[in-house]
């Protein structure tokens, strides 16, 4: 399932935002301490 041509968008773009939200998540999780999922 390894794409060969990386240079569409529509190949490298999705797997961007699914890093770019989970390093978000992950940096939320990480700087919210205890009181996670408060302001969700």
């Amino acid at each position: 399932m390894i794409p060969s041509d990386w240079s569409q968008a529509s190949v490298w773009l999705p797997l961007f935002f699914l890093g770019a939200m989970g390093f978000a998540m992950l940096s939320y999780v990480v700087l919210d301490g205890y009181d996670l999922g408060v302001g969700i």
